[in-house]
């Protein structure tokens, strides 16, 4: 059985009743993917003693620094926010988490858009929240997304893409065979997201100095997660789609080409979703029993009832 991923989120989002407010969010994505990964929670304002519910914080900034203020009792809580952040993130980073999702807009778990204000109540600029921005300068190289863009279904596919490829790459035995069978396997995937990684990925694969095998995972896995780090490109996922089509484009009638091939420009004209079109070639692989393509993870690299 398949280990699942492991991912850190915001409790808020659908766990615990741990806003300032006392509301649980209800997030019907982060919901149904509780059935196919581990969840690792944190709410960091309870962590830190703030209770349910509380006086709302804010960030402000004064003289070029930031802090996080109790606005209501001007409580400043900037060091224990972040004494608790790098202890906690410490501990956490043993883990091997493969992704996160925060809570959008808030001042300790918002990634971006949190409103900033001046010591005199006026939002001055917007940026992170002191938990994320610890977060994100930890797991530099693993997903890390909020809730609210992950309603965008291109992040959504590159999120779970990379989530699920990291946790199958992580929980590898640590052996050549199974390496060379990873990689072969993701041939297409990395193709899609990046044609210099996959080179790389192939020599480190192809161990021509004969390294040993902790040393190959260790380069190998560096290599794939920086190559990992920016999404996908709809140019070189429609290439790579392209490629695919080509193994059985001549076994086919004109009026299948022209079917498949509108549906792959529509797939690059964001008219149909990347899942649609990688189902259409699936059945045409599966029907001319193409052994090496049905291997393929770019036909499943998450599981689909995810989309």
């Amino acid at each position: 059985m398949e280990t699942k991923p492991k991912i850190l989120v915001s409790k808020c989002l659908g766990f615990d009743a741990c806003r300032w407010n006392g509301v649980i969010i209800e997030e019907q994505f982060i919901k149904k993917l509780s059935d196919f990964v581990e969840f690792i929670t944190v709410c960091p304002e309870v962590e830190i003693g703030l209770g349910v519910p509380r006086d709302r914080i804010r960030i402000i900034k004064k003289n070029g620094e930031y802090f996080l203020i109790q606005y209501k009792t001007e409580k400043d809580i900037t060091k224990v926010m972040e004494n608790f952040s790098k202890k906690f993130l410490k501990k956490i980073e043993k883990e091997n988490i493969d992704g996160v999702i925060l809570k959008d807009r808030s001042p300790s778990c918002g990634i971006k858009d949190v409103k900033i204000f001046s010591d005199k109540n006026v939002v001055v600029q917007k940026g992170s929240g002191f938990f994320a921005k610890d977060v994100v300068n930890t797991f530099t190289n693993i997903p890390v997304e909020s809730e609210g863009r992950l309603n965008n279904l291109y992040l959504k596919e590159n999120f779970l893409t990379k989530v699920f490829l990291i946790s199958r790459f992580r929980n590898l035995k640590k052996e050549m065979k199974e390496l060379v069978k990873f990689h072969s396997q993701n041939k297409y995937l990395f193709l899609s997201y990046n044609q210099k990684m996959l080179r790389e990925l192939g020599t480190i694969v192809a161990n021509l100095k004969k390294e040993d095998v902790e040393k190959v995972f260790k380069r190998y896995g560096e290599t794939l997660l920086s190559g990992l780090k920016k999404n996908y490109r709809k140019n070189s996922y429609y290439n790579t789609l392209l490629h695919i089509f080509g193994y059985f484009k001549d076994s086919l009638k004109k009026e299948e080409k022209n079917f498949i091939l509108k549906n792959i420009e529509d797939f690059k004209n964001d008219k149909v979703g990347l899942l649609t079109t990688l189902i259409l070639l699936k059945s045409y692989v599966i029907r001319f029993d193409i052994d090496y393509l049905k291997e393929q993870t770019i036909f499943k690299p998450f599981p689909e009832e995810l989309i």
